[in-house]
């Protein structure tokens, strides 16, 4: 007799099992806005929010969850000649295949199985460095934060694409929802990020772009050895500021905030708006000035002279080291292409400073605010170039901002 299907709750809501219930509500919560039939049209979508419903009311309840806690270790210390056959798979989304790869990087990072999530990763990558320095960089990343759970969000996909000078057959396009535990303080923070998913030689890849790991492995290492003397009450109200100090304007987050009332107001009384992204590249250098230094007096420049040519109704943010998004209010794609050659003629590098300032559009589409805001960065980093055969291919230049 065939043993009953096992479900693993604890991978169906992509949390590790020792996760704490925050992490798991958190996580509860991304798959429930993405998977809920009402706003998901995959045929799919109602059999899935069952089986995560399921999961959660078992692992969300301290009783529940400690009797099941059992079986899940029972079913791992199994053999496998004793587990169950699986039964046949739907049939796939496009996506899925893509998806599964990204699935498993994450889901060897939940629980510090390097090597697994090395195996994931491009040709590229893997030739850019070893899995000795990926091993060094993710216990670097655990000194400071323990990963709980995770979401995967695909929403754009390419053919033909070239991502940092390599071209791949296909690449998707994923938002990743992020759940940590700041070791240092304790407390529980959520991130947005992008990520890449590359198919090479029939295999579908995690693209990271990285140019090289050292510089990140000795940053991290630097803050874990500074914890100690950090407040970690001061550490963790300076991250969730909304405003950032350098510029005065909106923080990332602090944007979000904002997008996210912007989006009710749009969504009920059928508004719009769009971003406009601006990315400041230093040129040159300044004699007795680091790089850092000199990069944040540039952007400093550019941001005081966009601020004062920014409407009042408007809203601007400093979203990266070097990019601020400036939040046009009721502005359609017309009408932010005007507002992009206004507000790009009126900077001016001064104080002898040499920058290079690039704008990029981006209008509301829907999506969450999370989703805008990284669909915008997206865009940023693509360009489109046709051929004299007409055939279209696609440019993404990632940089060492991505995790």
């Amino acid at each position: 007799m065939a043993l009953p299907e096992f479900k693993d709750y604890y991978m169906i809501l992509q949390v590790h099992q020792d996760a704490e219930p925050e992490i798991i509500k958190s996580a509860y919560k991304r798959l429930a806005q993405m998977n809920h039939p009402d706003v998901n049209p995959d045929r799919n979508a109602t059999e899935r929010m069952q089986l995560i419903n399921q999961a959660y009311a078992v692992i969300s309840d301290p009783a529940q969850r400690k009797a099941y806690h059992r079986q899940w270790l029972a079913h791992h210390s199994r053999p496998i000649q004793q587990m169950p056959p699986r039964p046949a798979a739907p049939p796939a989304e496009p996506h899925a295949e893509a998806q599964k790869a990204l699935d498993a990087y994450f889901r060897n990072l939940l629980h510090e199985n390097w090597a697994g999530a090395f195996e994931r990763l491009s040709s590229k990558d893997k030739a850019t460095f070893t899995l000795d320095e990926f091993s060094e960089w993710k216990n670097a990343v655990n000194a400071l934060y323990q990963m709980g759970s995770y979401v995967l969000k695909p929403f754009r996909s390419y053919d033909k694409c070239v991502v940092n000078d390599v071209e791949y057959e296909r690449v998707y396009v994923f938002s990743v929802f992020l759940t940590d535990r700041d070791n240092r303080t304790g407390k529980v923070s959520e991130e947005t990020y992008t990520k890449y998913v590359v198919k090479e030689n029939g295999r579908w890849s995690v693209c990271l772009g990285y140019a090289q790991l050292k510089p990140i492995i000795y940053k991290l290492k630097y803050l874990a050895t500074q914890a100690p003397t950090m407040d970690p009450e001061r550490v963790y109200i300076e991250t969730m500021l909304k405003y950032d100090k350098l510029t005065g304007f909106l923080s990332r987050k602090g944007l979000l905030d904002v997008m996210e009332k912007e989006i009710a107001r749009a969504r009920r009384f059928k508004r719009t708006f769009s971003l406009l992204l601006f990315s400041v590249e230093p040129k040159g250098a300044v004699s007795g000035i680091s790089p850092k230094d000199y990069q944040q007096m540039c952007v400093a420049d550019a941001a005081s002279q966009l601020g004062e040519t920014l409407r009042d109704i408007d809203f601007a943010a400093r979203v990266a080291d070097s990019q601020i998004a400036l939040m046009l209010i009721e502005t359609d794609m017309f009408s932010a292409q005007k507002a992009l050659k206004r507000l790009s003629a009126a900077v001016r590098c001064r104080d002898g400073l040499s920058y290079e300032l690039s704008g990029h559009i981006y209008a509301y589409r829907g999506e969450t605010a999370e989703d805008t805001l990284l669909q915008a960065e997206h865009e940023t980093r693509m360009r489109v170039v046709t051929d004299k055969n007409n055939v279209r291919r696609y440019y993404i230049s990632l940089d060492d901002q991505q995790v």
